[in-house]
């Protein structure tokens, strides 16, 4: 079952940015199995215990904090590897839709999220309390069986497949399509009611960011916005992460996903400096000789700072790899 798809929105017939699934459902179980390239009997024994077939893991978040992660067993993971690539990947996503989305027309990532907010005069960024472990069981039934419109049954198995213990586990190769399409139903409405105000939108996964790029009557604004996003959040069972929540104007610093959106996107200041100083500081324990146990992992998250770096900053970025590859042949 391959398919090619442009990976453009539609809109509908009311100028809504809609998501779309253009290929007709699996027409059962067969199906199924012939998609997924296992038997019947195979697919039952992984549905029957999900809980088995993951081990926790905590990765590391651009930020250098932590997030609890979810990595399932070689075989749940070829399974779900092959959902997403035969059945997920080629769905449609709005524009607006941003994190964790293959799209080989407008590729779509945390830099191209930020992008869209860049000149604003007023930016708003929310964050949806525990996103992943509020994406219940029966919230994953109804995108199976409403938005692919697959069978009860057949919609019951795909749910096994893709949960763990009554939630969407992050981690898992096919959570990310399916934690972005949780609001396909509601959030196309929400986003041309944005559009009428002069309001721009966009979600990274769980991380909203809402703009204006023209004078506004900014309380009025933030109070819509933010009670029309939590209204359709709490529809579905979310609720706003409040401390998170971060409202700028012009004249403040304005973030997007970690990144600054003034006239184009860059990275904050002391992010630079961070960036410097780690580069700085194995240049000198190399060196004096002093490198520590934890020197190659920071080596490692120092060059991954970096080539993120590139992306919006390359001649930086560039002077700076060439320092860090001096490190690492020196380690060697």
């Amino acid at each position: 079952m391959q398919h090619s798809s442009a990976f453009i929105s539609r809109l509908d017939g009311q100028g809504m940015q809609v998501f779309e699934y253009p290929f007709p459902p699996l027409g059962g179980h067969k199906a199924l199995e012939r998609v997924l390239e296992c038997s019947g009997e195979e697919l039952k024994d992984l549905e029957s215990d999900t809980s088995r077939l993951y081990r926790p893991v905590e990765v590391e978040k651009r930020d250098g904090s932590s997030r609890k992660c979810f990595d399932p067993t070689p075989r749940l993971k070829r399974v779900q590897g092959l959902l997403k690539h035969r059945i997920l990947s080629k769905v449609r996503f709005p524009i607006y839709v941003q994190g964790g989305v293959r799209d080989i027309v407008c590729p779509r990532d945390y830099v191209a999220n930020a992008a869209l907010h860049v000149g604003s005069t007023l930016l708003i960024n929310l964050d949806i309390a525990n996103f992943f472990p509020s994406t219940n069981r029966d919230l994953v039934f109804r995108i199976w069986h409403q938005f692919f419109h697959m069978k009860k049954e057949l919609a019951e198995t795909l749910t096994n497949l893709t949960t763990l213990d009554g939630f969407l586990p992050q981690g898992a190769p096919t959570s990310s399509y399916l934690a972005n399409l949780v609001f396909w139903k509601d959030e196309p409405r929400l986003v041309k009611m944005f559009e009428g105000m002069g309001i721009r939108y966009s979600r990274y996964v769980d991380d909203v960011a809402i703009s204006c790029s023209k004078p506004v009557d900014a309380e009025k604004v933030v109070g819509n916005a933010i009670g029309a996003f939590r209204q359709m959040a709490s529809k579905y069972g979310f609720k706003l992460k409040n401390r998170k929540t971060e409202i700028s104007t012009l004249g403040q610093r304005m973030q997007v996903t970690g990144l600054v959106v003034s006239d184009k996107v860059g990275l904050a200041s002391e992010r630079k400096g961070f960036i410097r100083s780690s580069v700085k500081r194995l240049e000198y324990q190399l060196s004096a000789g002093t490198a520590s146990l934890g020197f190659d992992r920071e080596l490692s998250r120092t060059s991954s700072q970096i080539g993120q770096m590139s992306r919006v900053n390359p001649g930086k970025a560039r002077r700076l790899k060439a320092r860090i590859d001096t490190v690492r042949k020196g380690r060697v």
